[in-house]
């Protein structure tokens, strides 16, 4: 079956959906493996944006292509303000080599949520999503596999003359190597030594091996955890949220672990902008702009909540150990916002307010460029931007930039379509780079994670 247009495209991709499930009407290999798709919402643009996709099938050089790997239709989280991770679980990818995904998207499936808390539809220049790979990628059957997926730029949403909301992708995908991952649910599934053997149940249910450092910031709702009791504590079934560094082995390296007891499942989280302040309560008026988890019963518009603060810990993205009082707020800045138990006449009681400070959430965004210079005794790399390709940190285009590594930067390298865990010795200059972490400054950047490749 050949690529001609996207409109046979759709229309050959929906009759293999309809069809898949009777035999093999494409050539694909009988070995298939389940995999997971984990999706990069960090891309800014202002807007949640969320896909219906009814097919996803993948491209081979040849242009033919394989069954439709979804048993149903699936929703994919593209991009969210809160850089929130997502992802959906691939049930059966068939073992080859490929060039490309292709997504079919629902009618009227893609919408947009902005920042006044109202959705509306989103029309795609096309249904039929292309997105390649860097390189023809070898997909085998057995051990842990998943793909990253991610926008190249922000997304392209913008009006059109008739006040619609358009919006042309531009996506790629790789095979799953190293990916920060924000506010992700693992649950447990056992106690392995030191480490937690669970699921991502937030994105799609990848098995994941959860490896706790000195530099873990463990907690459970009494407080703050040491590793040997945070083990002791957790039992299977346990829910933990978590900030980390998903290597390609299916390794989830923990920055940051809160254990939610059982009774806390009602426990909701919301990120949104300062409206207004009320010092006298004291309270925040704050305008939604996503639900990231739980509120039962708020729908949309997202409204403006008023968000009391009385019993909340405060504090800023990257400096969670520094407790702040209500005068660290200010109208316009953006927030998240924990809380547990029902919304009543839109208000909360806030048990947790982080404050998005000037670099950003904390969340890891990637840069891309090349290695210029390695300073093994002071743990730095020099990237510089890549042929015309901009170099961006902080939102910023800079000339060069500082990637600090530390004992916990997880390194990944390419050697001949291997991915292999790496230090910072493996390094060498001329590297093309991938790197993401904190902008501690313009041009420095404290890695949580790198990927390194050699020139092509």
């Amino acid at each position: 079956m050949r690529l001609l247009t996207s409109t046979v495209l759709a229309l050959a991709l929906t009759l293999v959906a309809a069809c898949s499930s009777s035999g093999n009407k494409s050539g694909n290999s009988a070995t298939a493996a389940s995999a997971s798709l984990l999706v990069d919402t960090g891309a800014g643009g202002g807007y949640a944006l969320d896909a219906r996709v009814d097919v996803l099938a993948f491209e081979r050089a040849d242009g033919s292509f394989t069954d439709n790997v979804l048993t149903t239709g699936a929703t994919l989280a593209l991009a969210r303000p809160s850089a929130a991770s997502a992802g959906v679980n691939l049930p059966a990818v068939p073992a080859g080599t490929y060039v490309a995904l292709r997504l079919l998207l629902a009618e009227n499936g893609v919408t947009a949520l902005g920042s006044d808390g109202r959705a509306e539809t989103v029309l795609p220049t096309s249904r039929d999503v292309r997105v390649p790979f860097a390189a023809p990628t070898l997909l085998t059957d057995g051990g842990v596999r998943w793909l990253a997926l991610s926008h190249n730029g922000a997304p392209a949403i913008t009006r059109d003359g008739a006040g619609r909301l358009t919006w042309q992708p531009s996506l790629a995908t790789r095979l799953g190597d190293v990916q920060p991952l924000h506010d992700v649910v693992v649950t447990v599934a056992a106690i392995e030594g030191d480490s937690l053997i669970g699921t991502l149940s937030s994105c799609g249910g990848m098995s994941v091996r959860g490896r706790l450092s000195d530099d873990s910031s463990l907690s459970d709702d009494s407080g703050s955890r040491d590793r040997a009791g945070f083990l002791r504590d957790s039992r299977s079934g346990d829910d933990l949220v978590c900030d980390g560094v998903l290597s390609h082995d299916g390794s989830l390296h923990l920055g940051r672990a809160h254990r939610r007891s059982r009774s806390s499942a009602d426990e909701s989280k919301l990120y949104g902008q300062i409206v207004e302040l009320q010092p006298g309560a004291p309270a925040l008026r704050v305008q939604m702009q996503e639900l990231v988890r739980g509120g039962a019963g708020i729908g949309t518009p997202l409204p403006v909540l008023t968000v009391r603060t009385s019993s909340a810990q405060i504090y800023r993205s990257g400096a969670r150990s520094v407790r702040l009082e209500f005068g660290a707020f200010a109208v316009g800045q953006r927030v998240e916002v924990e809380w547990r138990g029902a919304v009543a006449d839109n208000s909360i009681n806030a048990h947790e307010v982080e404050i998005e400070d000037g670099a950003g959430s904390g969340v890891s965004h990637e840069s891309e460029g090349q290695v210029s210079a390695i300073d093994l005794a002071q743990n730095t790399i020099v990237a510089v931007p890549r042929s015309d390709d901009p170099l961006i940190v902080g939102g910023q285009r800079v000339s060069q930039a500082t990637v600090v590594i530390s004992t916990s930067t997880v390194i990944v390298r390419e050697v001949d379509g291997d991915r292999r865990t790496a230090t910072l010795s493996d390094a060498r200059v001329g590297d093309r780079i991938w790197f993401w972490g904190r902008a501690v400054e313009a041009q420095r950047v404290q890695a949580t994670a790198v990927r390194l490749r050699a020139a092509r």
